[in-house]
């Protein structure tokens, strides 16, 4: 039990490092490159890196059993990471990640009117909060509120809706064939 909560810990702040680094690095080149052209490497590489651990487990597939959930996860999902890489050049990370971080809020919300899940008390109870969080970054003084945070808060939603079609999609397919067939199909709408 102490092992598994050490590796959770450990996984969540490797997750933070992670993503954290990549909105820098986004940051960064986007003085360069505008931001599918960025999401056009990140997803590149990731086709490269999921082909290579294919390549390693042996009993790995490339597979789904749910097309048209998969086709419909990756289009939120290239949405969302296209606003999202769009909001990382041109508002503050700070104001960025507060936005993003929404997302849990809105899963929730459409897994409970789509996916019929239940609501507990602890679930309404840190939607409520993350909302009255969210409501505090966009209008301490209502100056907060313009297009771009908007778009940001947008990524947030359709990200949330990529995650329901996942959790759809883990009842039949693999993590690595999701990940997979998403990286190379939004590798081509970048293009």
């Amino acid at each position: 039990s102490v092992v598994f909560y050490g590796l959770v810990l450990l996984m969540m702040f490797g997750f933070i490092i992670n993503i954290t680094v990549m909105a820098l690095c986004i940051r960064e080149l986007s003085y360069k490159y505008n931001s599918f052209e960025i999401q056009n490497f990140r997803n590149f590489f990731s086709v490269i890196i999921l082909f290579i651990l294919f390549i390693l487990n042996k009993k790995a597939k490339i597979n789904t059993y749910q097309l048209r959930n998969n086709f419909f996860r990756n289009i939120f999902h290239f949405i969302g990471q296209s606003c999202w890489t769009w909001g990382l050049t041109v508002l503050p990370l700070a104001l960025v990640f507060s936005l993003e971080f929404t997302m849990p809020i809105w899963a929730s919300i459409i897994a409970l009117v789509f996916l019929k899940e239940k609501i507990t008390l602890n679930k309404m109870l840190f939607l409520i909060i993350g909302l009255i969080g969210t409501y505090t970054i966009l209008l301490p003084g209502t100056n907060n509120i313009n297009f771009y945070n908007l778009i940001v808060l947008f990524s947030a939603i359709a990200y949330a809706v990529a995650h329901n079609f996942t959790k759809k999609l883990t009842e039949t397919d693999s993590i690595l064939s999701i990940l997979f067939l998403d990286s190379s199909y939004n590798d081509v709408l970048s293009v």
